[in-house]
């Protein structure tokens, strides 16, 4: 009798996990029903080809597995794999991070998490996302620019302030190296270019870190040596607590803004523009 009802339990969980997603990413036990990561990482991959995970954990949270991707960045995603919620898990009784996946910098799991910036621009990203009418997990097509003041920047184009495109931009980035070059055919049009360095990569880290950390005559120099691939200066600048406060801000705002690839730029209007567009698009942009 024991034996039936056993086979029972464990049928009556099949169907169950067959109706929340054709048995994709669950696990079964005798008479339990549990989150698979590889099944789950697995499913999230075929769903999302063209931002591939590689590798995934069990999660504190009941019913969600946690991805990771080249670069140190992590996510999670039902068993399904086919929702996903973007940012950091926080355990707010250690006030720690509880993400396991995560590698970014300073960003890993159990180290503290007490950001004012985060905190501040977090519900301007979400009014934002909110006025766009999108539910997809994507910058929003107008940002908050005025939340920038406090953020730094490297102007590599001079020009009117009241006439600033914003750029998030990563050192180790092919289209940003691209953009770099475009942006440059903006010298005397009455454009200001104002970088943000922002490391969707954990290689870039080190690099923006040892930019912020030499004298600021020479920042813009070293930045465009390494969009050039020549970072030979990285290593003769030791990083001190407040260059690692700068990328931290702009990890902040970044996330806050779910800023996930680069270049991003926003317009003096908060109006932002993804990829490495083509000049004559920018121009549009700006006279508008």
């Amino acid at each position: 009798m024991a034996g039936k009802k056993n086979v029972a339990i464990v049928a009556a969980a099949t169907i169950v996990a067959v109706a929340l997603g054709g048995a994709v990413g669950y696990r079964f036990g005798q008479g339990s029903i549990s989150v698979d990561p590889v099944a789950s990482l697995a499913a999230y991959n075929a769903n999302a080809p063209q931002v591939k995970a590689v590798r995934a954990a069990e999660s504190p949270v009941a019913g969600l597995v946690e991805i990771g991707f080249d670069g140190g960045a992590s996510a999670f995603v039902d068993p399904t794999g086919r929702y996903v919620i973007a940012g950091i898990l926080l355990d707010a009784k250690k006030q720690v991070i509880a993400s396991k996946l995560i590698q970014m910098g300073e960003y890993v799991q159990g180290a503290p998490y007490a950001t004012q910036s985060a905190q501040k621009n977090a519900p301007q990203a979400a009014n934002a996302a909110a006025s766009s009418g999108s539910n997809e997990m994507r910058t929003p097509d107008r940002l908050p620019i005025e939340q920038l003041v406090g953020v730094q920047g490297l102007i590599t184009v001079e020009g009117p302030e009241n006439r600033t495109l914003t750029v998030f931009s990563d050192p180790t980035c092919t289209h940003c190296r691209t953009l770099e070059k475009t942006l440059e055919g903006l010298t005397g049009q009455g454009v200001r270019v104002r970088v943000i360095p922002y490391p969707v990569r954990e290689a870039s880290i080190p690099i923006i870190l040892a930019i912020w950390c030499s004298a600021s005559d020479q920042q813009v120099a070293l930045w465009k040596r390494a969009l050039a691939g020549d970072v030979s200066f990285v290593s003769q600048v030791p990083a001190t607590d407040a260059c690692t406060a700068k990328v931290r801000a702009t990890i902040d705002v970044g996330s806050a803004w779910f800023i996930r690839s680069t270049p991003t730029m926003i317009l003096p209007n908060g109006t932002v523009l993804s990829g490495a567009q083509d000049i004559a698009a920018i121009r549009a942009a700006m006279s508008q």
